[in-house]
């Protein structure tokens, strides 16, 4: 990231959302060790990714645009095949991602 280089609105936006949904698997993955060990170890798990993710969109760190990308994908993919509970927040996060890459220095010319 160049010195000159703006976070946008939405980046810090969906940083914070990571923030608060990884703080929350935190929290619940630790109150529930004790009844659910596997279920509170997987959002434990997620809820660590999830923080980790903000951390490094706020910081506009590459590593931090592929892996909200593709966290965005996976949850896509099994929003399909739970119940429709609520709209996946993906949907708009994901295409947001993708336009707004050049900002964490992904050209898609990498290799």
């Amino acid at each position: 990231m160049t010195e000159e280089a703006k976070r946008p609105l939405g980046v810090t936006i969906v940083a914070i959302v990571n923030f608060v949904f990884g703080f929350a698997g935190i929290v619940v993955g630790l109150c529930g060790l004790y009844i659910q060990f596997y279920l509170s170890l997987c959002a434990l798990a997620t809820g660590s990714i999830l923080l980790i993710t903000g951390i490094g969109l706020l910081e506009l760190k590459r590593w931090a645009w592929g892996l909200a990308v593709c966290g965005s994908i996976f949850y896509l993919a099994v929003y399909v095949w739970s119940p429709p509970y609520w709209f996946p927040l993906e949907v708009i996060v994901l295409p947001y991602l993708i336009w707004k890459r050049k900002t964490f220095g992904v050209t898609g010319k990498e290799r």
